[in-house]
């Protein structure tokens, strides 16, 4: 959905509304969901080596980063950005969208390659 001008202002009146402590004017549709992080690691005959792919995020992924490109050479990982990279995945309940994650979390680690 994309924000327009009026629902912007109904958006700031209801926060005025809350603010001062009345009931808000607008309600926003919502639907229940669950969201599932995981990180994606190095394996560790990777550390040292060169990256000659990395794989696009499929559809599945809601909100994916990688940290690394292609011809860096992987580190070990010491701190959260020497992580390959992040995923978000969306579902339904929470068992849902964990298995979401850590499948594509394996998918999205095989299509990774080294040299």
């Amino acid at each position: 959905m994309k924000l327009t001008r009026e629902m912007a202002l109904d958006i700031l009146r209801d926060a005025v509304e809350l603010a001062v402590g009345n009931k808000p004017v607008h309600c926003l549709e919502t639907s229940p969901s669950f969201v599932s992080q995981r990180y994606i690691f190095p394996k560790k005959e990777w550390i040292g080596k060169l990256i000659s792919k990395v794989p696009e995020f499929p559809p599945d992924v809601n909100f994916g980063t990688w940290n690394v490109s292609v011809g860096e050479k992987i580190q070990p990982t010491i701190h959260h950005p020497s992580r390959l990279g992040q995923i978000l995945c969306l579902g339904a309940t929470h068992t849902d969208a964990t298995s979401k994650a850590v499948g594509m979390v394996k998918k999205l680690t095989a299509g990774i390659e080294v040299e």
